[in-house]
């Protein structure tokens, strides 16, 4: 007898792997302004970069201008003016994408620091470790480090707002639609100050340990900003203004639990945290002014006692 076997077949659905979906990128700067995006006229450029001038300036005309982070993440990896890219920050928004800010005048994040989107990162400018006599821009690159690919081949097309920039045309202007809240993380407390008519200092310590800052004057707010320094703080900041607005003065307990103190002086940069000493604090510190070129600095102790420290701008810490 010929037995014949029938033979099913069926076919397998095997499931492809999700993308990671790549973050939606909005313009690195300030809401509502200008600037146009140049991807060919660069030599140095061998993919996808981006290099961005603001819309009416030439030469270093934009330079000191605010750089925002394009999309939320955590600062990876940065560089010094000495570096090919001069000062830069990348910041990695998960799932191998990351977004470089490079040439910048000033850095206002580190490795290790979450920004939103938003948030000031640095500011436009010139730095290079290759070349002398750079004019001020903003050098910007969409990257996939998790494609496995080297660079420059990971470097991708940008898009800002959904709107793909043009690189058949090399060419393209953008109004920023970064217009977010930049918000820092939850803020365990705030302090305020004004040192002129029509301005506010905003100072929050943040639940990542770090002071941001941002100022309102002119009838617009600034981006938050974190300001400079390792010191880690906790509870509320206590700021004061003296030297008729020309210095702001920020107290804070550390999580050291010895008192902080960042300063600021007009026509300067902030200046770093400075420790005020090995004694305990039990509580945030509250700050007066008591009078233009002098102020008072109050504490909890571990005894549970008030204790105080008297400045003087002439003098410096009288006790």
């Amino acid at each position: 007898m010929l037995l014949v076997a029938a033979v099913v077949t069926s076919s397998l659905a095997v499931a492809t792997p999700a993308r990671a979906a790549a973050p939606s990128l909005e313009l690195p700067f300030v809401c509502g302004t200008s600037w146009e995006g140049n991807s060919g006229d660069s030599n140095a450029h061998r993919n996808k970069e981006i290099d961005f001038n603001m819309v009416g300036t030439s030469g270093n005309g934009d330079k000191g201008k605010p750089v925002l982070a394009a999309a939320a993440g955590t600062v990876r990896w940065e560089g010094g003016e000495n570096s090919d890219y001069g000062n830069y920050v990348e910041i990695d928004h998960g799932d191998g994408y990351s977004t470089l800010y490079a040439h910048l005048d000033q850095k206002s994040v580190g490795v290790g620091d979450t920004v939103h989107q938003g948030e000031l990162i640095g500011t436009v400018g010139n730095t290079d470790g290759n070349t002398s006599g750079l004019s001020a821009h903003l050098h910007f690159e969409f990257r996939n480090r998790g494609s496995g690919q080297s660079y420059p081949d990971y470097i991708r097309a940008a898009s800002f707002h959904g709107d793909p920039f043009d690189y058949a045309t090399g060419k393209e202007t953008f109004v920023s639609q970064n217009c977010g809240t930049q918000a820092p993380p939850t803020m365990p407390g705030v302090s305020s100050v004004s040192r002129a008519d029509g301005s506010i200092d905003v100072f929050a310590a943040t639940s990542d340990y770090r002071l941001k800052h941002r100022n309102f004057s002119a009838g617009k707010w600034s981006c938050w900003a974190t300001l400079p320094g390792n010191a880690k703080i906790k509870g509320d900041p206590a700021a004061v203004v003296s030297d008729n607005g020309s210095r702001i003065d920020v107290f804070a307990q550390g999580i050291d639990n010895r008192l902080k103190k960042l300063t600021w002086i007009a026509g300067q940069q902030w200046y770093d945290w400075a420790d005020l000493g090995t004694y305990t604090i039990t509580s945030s510190p509250a700050v007066t002014m008591r009078y233009d070129t002098g102020f008072d600095v109050f504490a909890r102790n571990a005894a549970n006692k008030i204790v105080y420290r008297h400045f003087s701008i002439a003098s410096g810490w009288v006790n």
